[in-house]
């Protein structure tokens, strides 16, 4: 990285000096643009292009660009990969491609609002390529800000499913808790998001049933599973696949949770076991048959297993 830094300081002098009419058709700059000034995204152009091309750590250089040579704020960083962007969309080599991939990567790395807003349009263009990249990089901005993991619920259901899109918010949210150290506190609202999303995702839901089965240790015997599967059937008798998952998905649930009972108990001539019944609401019922005021997924939060450090196996690259 050291030896990388001068290159990047040539490189942003370069973009600065540079003025629209000495920019040539091969840098993918549009020639209309104003005479450049450094805050003008195009003067990071060259240089974010010259960070993309480190073969390794691609992040790191362009971090190393655009906030330590560059000294820019995450909005502004972000404006400086936005437009890299938006001018590699038409390109056809396999650079262009590679280095546009790689920015839309790179945005997760600046939290701010223009990084959300800029992720979410990219998500809901149906002519954009690197949709599931989108999805990638807005998950993992969301997986630390309640506020963002607000507003992926909002538009989980408009994230489509085609080319792994959705799937890869999951995902990535999974492998967060699956692999990643962490308190119970930071889990939770990842682990509520994922519980909400399996209460109405009517395409992805075994992928969801799958993932809480293995993150939540009570979601498997839990009541709440299995009146969900219940509720999921009721809204939705038509679907076949759906229906057929989630009637097993309720046995399953019913036996689970018969399978903790005592034998004594089970032997005994005491009432079954009670599903204790979620209302169509979500809220636990109460004897009196009202819905209760307390959390829909409550008793599933409050012994989540603590996470120890993951260590890459030698050789090991993450997807992005």
């Amino acid at each position: 990285m050291k030896s990388f830094l001068p290159l990047l300081f040539a490189s942003a002098a370069m973009a600065v000096a540079q003025t629209p009419g000495s920019i040539n058709q091969d840098d993918n700059v549009s020639s209309a643009f104003a005479p450049t000034i450094p805050e003008d995204p195009i003067a990071y152009f060259a240089g974010l292009r010259e960070a993309l091309s480190d073969r390794h750590e691609k992040g790191s250089a362009v971090k190393g660009y655009l906030q330590t040579v560059c000294k820019l704020s995450n909005e502004d960083a972000v404006l400086a990969l936005k437009y890299l962007i938006d001018n590699l969309a038409d390109g056809e080599s396999f650079q262009d491609k590679n280095d546009r991939f790689q920015a839309i990567c790179c945005i997760r790395d600046y939290p701010c609002e223009e990084a959300y807003a800029f992720l979410e349009r990219l998500l809901t263009d149906i002519n954009e390529p690197e949709r599931r990249t989108a999805a990638y990089s807005l998950a993992r901005l969301s997986l630390s800000n309640p506020d963002c993991l607000t507003r992926l619920q909002a538009i989980a259901d408009v994230i489509p499913t085609e080319n792994w899109a959705r799937q890869e918010v999951y995902r990535t949210i999974s492998t967060h808790l699956q692999y990643e150290a962490q308190p119970s506190s930071q889990q939770v609202p990842l682990v509520r998001f994922l519980l909400e999303r399996a209460s109405v995702d009517t395409q992805l839901f075994d992928m969801l049933d799958e993932i809480l089965c293995r993150e939540v240790p009570k979601w498997r015997a839990s009541p709440q599973r299995a009146e969900n599967a219940a509720k999921m059937i009721r809204k939705h008798p038509d679907d076949a696949r759906l229906v057929s998952f989630f009637e097993t998905v309720r046995t399953n649930a019913l036996e689970a949770a018969r399978a903790t009972v005592p034998t004594e108990r089970r032997d005994s001539a005491s009432p079954p076991v009670s599903t204790n019944r979620v209302s169509e609401a979500g809220a636990p019922a109460s004897p009196n048959g009202n819905a209760a005021v307390s959390d829909p997924w409550a008793g599933l939060l409050d012994d989540l297993p603590e996470k120890k450090p993951w260590t890459p196996p030698p050789g090991y690259e993450p997807p992005f």
